[in-house]
Order: structure tokens, then sequence, then C-alpha cells
């Protein structure tokens, strides 16, 4: 047994699959989000700052998730309106997960990055 419900249609399993590609997607999309704010992050640091975001940097980052957001919850749309999406995942609950995925994806940013619990970035042999 896998724990898994396993579809027994076709058109289903290819919902889900369609429903998990929007997933990927929004997932890369925010990355490349997060990706825009660190690259400010360490521009500022390497001028002397402290790592922060200017106003305008963090309207653009805010405006990169809606924007990931959006397409997200567009594709999920098109395939409620379409009849792909799986009856288990109504639209309002695969909205749902494109928020979580989108809230989630720099979860590990701290490591990735190399940040210390304090926050700050490490110095030294252990800088890359």
């Amino acid at each position: 047994m896998t724990g898994l419900n396993i579809p027994d249609v076709k058109n289903e399993a290819n919902g889900e699959v369609a429903a998990a590609k929007v997933l990927i997607k929004a997932r890369t999309l925010a990355g490349k989000c997060y990706a825009l704010a660190l690259k400010a992050a360490f521009k500022s640091v390497s001028l002397g700052g402290d790592g922060s975001l200017d106003s305008g940097t963090q309207a653009k980052v805010t405006a990169c998730f809606n924007r990931a957001t959006a397409a997200s919850n567009t594709a999920m749309d098109k395939l409620d309106q379409t009849h792909k999406l799986p009856d288990c995942l109504p639209v309002a609950s695969a909205k749902d997960l494109v928020t979580d995925t989108i809230g989630v994806s720099g979860q590990f940013n701290d490591e990735t990055y190399c940040a210390s619990p304090s926050g700050a970035f490490l110095a030294g042999d252990d800088a890359r």
C-alpha cells in the first residue's frame, strides 16, 4: 500500500499532474523573487550597508511575489474551468496550495546563503 489515493480515471490523474506542474512553476517563480531580494541585499552589504532592502526594492520583490501568485492562480482557474482538477482538489484548495508553496519556497534561504542563526552572514573562511 502506498497510502496515496491513486486516481482510477485518466482525466483525474492528468489533472493531478497538471496541478503539480503549476505548483512547481509557482516555486520556481517565487525562487526568482527571493533571488532578486538576495541580490539586492548582497549588493547593499558590498557597498557597506547592512543588507536591508530599500523601499523601492521591497516594492519590486512584493510585486514579483504578487505576479507569481496571480499567474499560478490563473493557471489553477484554467484547470478548473476545463474540468481538469480532480474532485479531491477543488480550485480554492488548489489556490491555497499555491499560497503555501510560494510561502515556503524561501524556507531554506538561510542554509543556501550561509546565514548564521542570528541572521548575519558568515564571515571569514566560511563566507562564500
